[in-house]
């Protein structure tokens, strides 16, 4: 019986049609590596052997995230990048919008900070104290790390993308899904 099942797991993994795009093709969900290996297999296989009812893990993950923390601070962040930069942005543009609340104003006391810049550096840099100066490098291997992870907020769903412009520079925007 054991066999018989793990032959079937392996089968259902071989049919993944996802594993003859190339490795840098865009995942589904914030799970890339699961549902490239797993997940698309799954929806593949159970698509094959009842067409008429959908297995979909991005909508799923999508309709349990309201109670994931994690992803609720994820979705804060992409929601204030995409209120402070409506097109695209850099890591040097978030770097001056959460190092700005440790300026100082012209008779030398600290600014009060912007709400939403602190939280975006809270999301950022969760373990750094406010003092901590974030540099435009460290800003983009942290934005890395979500790049095309779909996340609702409100009744759409947001996903940071990532393009370069013809100089080579790398730039993000906000994809916004109505729902």
């Amino acid at each position: 019986m054991r066999a018989e099942i793990l032959g079937a797991f392996y089968t259902i993994l071989l049919g993944n049609p996802t594993l003859k795009q190339t490795r840098n093709a865009p995942m589904k969900t914030r799970f890339k590596m699961w549902w490239r290996l797993v997940g698309s297999a799954v929806e593949h296989a159970a698509s094959l052997a009842n067409p008429d009812r959908e297995v979909d893990f991005q909508k799923l993950f999508l309709a349990s995230e309201d109670e994931d923390e994690d992803s609720t601070s994820l979705a804060d962040a992409v929601e204030i990048m995409l209120q402070k930069w409506m097109g695209t942005f850099d890591a040097a543009d978030v770097a001056k919008a959460i190092n700005m609340q440790q300026t100082m104003d012209q008779y030398g006391a600290p600014k009060s900070p912007d709400p939403s810049a602190a939280a975006l550096r809270e999301f950022l840099f969760p373990s750094s104290p406010a003092s901590h100066m974030a540099t435009p490098r460290s800003i983009g291997r942290r934005l890395r790390n979500h790049i095309d992870e779909p996340v609702r907020s409100r009744e759409r769903t947001l996903i940071l993308r990532k393009q370069e412009d013809r100089t080579g520079k790398l730039t993000y925007f906000v994809e916004v899904r109505v729902n």
